[in-house]
């Protein structure tokens, strides 16, 4: 198995470095291929987001590196990758027992992490036991573990769900008295759904929201009409589903038929994938949502077409892999060292993606009709993501 030194991962994260680091103690002669392995959602609830976002992303990696001529080790020979893929179904029995397995069975030299809150909470003490970095694109940082002091293999970058909270208080707080400054919350009763609520429970009153409706759902959950039908009887202008793909989907098209349309229209994960506009024909401006990519970056631009070259969709916009993904040099098929992620603990925190909330901040702004008088969720937005 490979041993990676804490150094020598925070130096390489998000690049080929971090795979490679591990190898300088045995020559690229000892071994024929380096083994990569993953457990994620091909089927069940989770599949949605897993299919849209982890599992592409795996297989750009696997393809620019197989283009590279393999992966570069630390002394400049290639190996070409094995990789052992298992379908945890969406359920956290089936990705604890994946992840014994390809530690103890099928000996990987690298574990890429599965995709969500839920599950990566669930396999972070296993990753660690096993001594394998688990670098996390898809998961929130729970506000109440510290989670480098119990896991220190692991890296999470999408931040924690206090800064999502405060950064949607600061959003509805922006738009003044457009608002009545109430809110409707349903979450879905998983990790994320779990982690959000706890915070926006918190961070919401504390902005002046008051929130008069607060209901969780299960996850699988299809038929949300009569929640849909509880939030537009409360009475509230600010309507926030702390939902995961399949959920904002339902939600949003289900709100469409039956003419559901607050103020303020914020969903979950899902909303930034591109199916999400596909299903609702189209009718999605003014919608909020967390996350975001910068496409001025020319890093981003490179990665969004090379991703729809090869696999025919653009990536979603929540963040997940975009901001770690390094686009390989086309001369040498290297990347450059990405800059080392920051911890939680002590004085190098965690970098909240506070500024990368889709604030729905309008690049143009209707003069008049319905719209005008509604700054969150009415006006036409033209860019999403870091401001």
């Amino acid at each position: 198995m490979m041993r990676l030194t804490r150094r020598s991962i925070l130096a390489g994260a998000g690049s080929a470095a971090v795979l490679a680091a591990g190898f300088s103690a045995r020559a690229a002669d000892d071994r024929k291929s380096v083994k990569i392995g993953y457990v994620v959602s091909k089927t069940g609830v989770n599949a949605p987001g897993a299919g849209s976002t982890t599992i592409p992303n795996y297989e750009l990696w696997a393809a620019d590196v197989k283009a590279a001529g393999g992966l570069k080790l630390p002394d400049g020979s290639r190996l070409p990758i094995e990789v052992v893929a298992y379908d945890d179904r969406s359920t956290t029995e089936e990705v604890v027992r994946g992840i014994e397995r390809l530690a103890r069975q099928d000996k990987v030299d690298f574990i890429l992490p599965p995709w969500g809150t839920a599950f990566n909470l669930a396999v972070a003490p296993l990753m660690d036991r096993f001594g394998y970095p688990q670098l996390i694109g898809t998961s929130l940082i729970p506000d109440e573990i510290d989670v480098h002091a119990k896991w220190k293999r692991s890296f999470w970058f999408l931040g924690a769900a206090s800064g999502y909270a405060s950064t949607f208080a600061d959003a509805v707080k922006a738009a003044g008295d457009a608002t009545n400054k109430k809110l409707a919350i349903i979450s879905v009763a998983d990790g994320f759904g779990i982690e959000l609520i706890k915070e926006a429970r918190l961070k919401l009153p504390e902005a002046g929201l008051e929130i008069v409706m607060d209901k969780s759902y299960p996850i699988g959950t299809q038929d949300f009409t009569g929640l849909l039908n509880e939030v537009a009887a409360s009475g509230a202008d600010v309507f926030m589903a702390l939902s995961y793909p399949p959920d904002s989907f339902a939600i949003a098209k289900q709100a469409r038929l039956n003419s559901f349309n607050p103020k303020v229209f914020y969903t979950g994960v899902g909303t930034s994938f591109p199916i999400y506009s596909d299903i609702n024909e189209g009718k999605v401006e003014g919608v909020m949502s967390l996350g975001g990519i910068d496409n001025s970056r020319p890093e981003m631009q490179a990665y969004v077409a090379r991703h729809k070259k090869l696999l025919g969709t653009p990536p979603g916009l929540l963040g997940e892999f975009g901001h770690l993904y390094q686009p390989p040099d086309p001369s040498t098929g290297d990347r450059e060292a990405r800059p080392r992620p920051r911890r939680r603990d002590g004085g190098d925190r965690v970098r909240q993606l506070r500024d990368h909330h889709w604030q729905c901040e309008a690049q143009e702004k209707p003069d008049d009709g319905p719209l005008a008088a509604r700054p969150v969720a009415g006006w036409k937005v033209r860019r999403c993501g870091s401001r």
